[in-house]
């Protein structure tokens, strides 16, 4: 309850008048768990809770109105592990507020309060935290030493606070320290020597921050360092792999990044992802494969995971084919308007990767998709099925590329501003089922080209420049449907 006029608060409450009965032949000292929760009246601990309930050893008190966090609260407590304080208004913690529990406290989750500031002797010394969690709190600058009493902490959480500076000595003393999140704040620069305590970590994860750039001396004092995040900033060059020899999976996925150092340096690295990066061809070095090269050169983009293994470097392309190269999976594709086309694929879905490579390695590939490439080209390839091309941004299409596609059934080129089909463009292809051209810029005549279609059974035009339609285009065509939306015409055949 809140204090309201002459009323006790929750806290003035006495333990002995909390009511209830035990089941069985247990009794007070059986209590191992109290959960006081989902009430907004609710602004403090009862006093003596601990007097009465003496071995309990988990607390919750979240979902409630607590506002200031009180050493009277533990002042009882002996034998707690598990505190959780999440989801409340906390704004400020007394001073050794949890000194009673420097010997037993193992686990403290204070995320999604309003704490703005932690000092030195905020928490005090605990000699058995292993967890903190101090997600999304307020909190902008991590000053010096509030973490230095907790010497047995073995994982931190900062993750969606607003973090903006961090001391250099904020982390002093945390040698125990193997996992590290510091994900979504507002994060543009690390001191060089933030991390120097931090010799056993593990696990750094600096995702969704502002960081530009790194200095290659900031990890000189990893010694155990396996897996670094730091998606979504802006990091547009790195260069600090040589610091890091056990280091397994690196995550730079949604940065700026347009040149990397070498890899061989990584002697244990499995997974190196890079998806969403301007990487162009300073990105190759003379460990990657030409393969590889040919990737990077071609695309502004490219969609790839590298995974180190006997062969050298991969992208999960190559290395699922290789693994089975005839592997067999049934997969749909939704198209526009929420048409599905069935269609049966060897490998993993192919974004961004040279068509050239692709069709000259693997003789059983049958399906292609490629978005907001560069390149438009095909080598010969008499097997492909299907061909999915999404904002290429191609204006005309070469009138032999499809010319020995024999077996091509479904065709997807959409918002590619593509402004004409050419006569020979369909020349040979006798089992095409599903063409979507939604959201370029063809015209009337642009239909005549896919007279000769005798199989096609659905058509999607919308978005184009088409205000006619006539019979005699398809009077060749078995259609199950067409749409030319936008223009709001549209009709069915059989």
């Amino acid at each position: 309850m809140i204090a309201r006029n002459n009323e006790t608060t929750l806290a003035d409450i006495d333990a002995q008048k909390i009511l209830g009965k035990h089941i069985d032949d247990k009794g007070d000292n059986d209590v191992n768990y109290i959960a006081i929760a989902n009430n907004s009246f609710f602004d403090g601990a009862p006093k003596n809770v601990f007097v009465r309930f003496e071995n309990v050893e988990q607390f919750a008190f979240f979902n409630t109105s607590l506002k200031i966090l009180r050493q009277s609260y533990f002042e009882s407590a002996t034998k707690l592990k598990y505190v959780w304080l999440h989801n409340n208004e906390i704004y400020h913690i007394e001073e050794q507020c949890f000194s009673n529990l420097s010997e037993t406290l193992e686990n403290l989750i204070l995320s999604n309060n309003h704490l703005g500031n932690l000092y030195e002797n905020t928490f005090g010394r605990m000699n058995a935290l292993t967890d903190l969690y101090l997600n999304g709190n307020v909190l902008k600058k991590l000053n010096a030493n509030i973490f230095s009493q907790l010497t047995t902490l073995y994982r931190l959480s900062l993750v969606r606070n607003n973090i903006i500076e961090i001391d250099e000595k904020a982390f002093i003393n945390l040698n125990k320290l193997q996992v590290l999140y510091l994900d979504f704040n507002e994060i543009q620069e690390l001191a060089l020597n933030i991390f120097k305590p931090l010799k056993r970590l593990n696990l750094l994860s600096l995702n969704n921050n502002l960081l530009v750039r790194i200095d290659k001396e900031l990890f000189d004092s990893f010694e155990k360092l396996a897996y670094i995040e730091i998606r979504n900033n802006r990091l547009k060059h790195i260069d600090f792999f040589a610091k890091l020899p056990k280091l397994v999976q690196l995550d730079l996925s949604f940065n700026q990044i347009s040149a990397i150092e070498q890899f061989d340096v990584l002697e244990n690295i499995k997974e190196i992802n890079l998806l969403g990066n301007i990487c162009v061809s300073k990105i190759i070095k003379s460990n990657f494969s030409n393969e590889l090269g040919v990737c990077f050169q071609n695309y502004q983009i490219p969609m790839c995971k590298f995974y180190i293994d006997k062969k050298g470097y991969t992208c999960d392309v190559i290395a699922e084919t290789i693994k089975n190269p005839n592997l067999i999976i049934n997969h749909h594709v939704v198209g526009y308007n929420n048409d599905d086309v069935q269609i049966l694929k060897v490998n993993k879905i192919i974004e961004n990767f040279s068509l050239s490579l692709l069709l000259e390695k693997f003789e059983y590939l049958n399906e292609i998709y490629i978005y907001k490439s560069k390149v438009f080209d095909l080598l010969e390839q008499n097997i492909l099925k299907t061909i999915d091309y999404r904002y290429i941004r191609y204006q005309i299409i070469k009138h032999n590329i499809f010319s020995s596609c024999h077996e091509l059934e479904n065709l997807l080129i959409l918002n590619s501003n593509l402004k004409g089909l050419t006569n020979e463009l369909f020349d040979g292809i006798t089992n095409m089922k599903f063409i979507d051209f939604s959201f370029n810029e063809l015209i009337n005549d642009d239909l005549q080209k896919l007279k000769n279609l005798s199989s096609l059974l659905k058509l999607h035009l919308s978005g184009n420049y088409i205000s006619e339609i006539s019979e005699s285009y398809f009077e060749n065509m078995k259609l199950l449907k067409i749409s030319i939306e936008l223009k709001r015409i549209a009709f069915r055949t059989q």
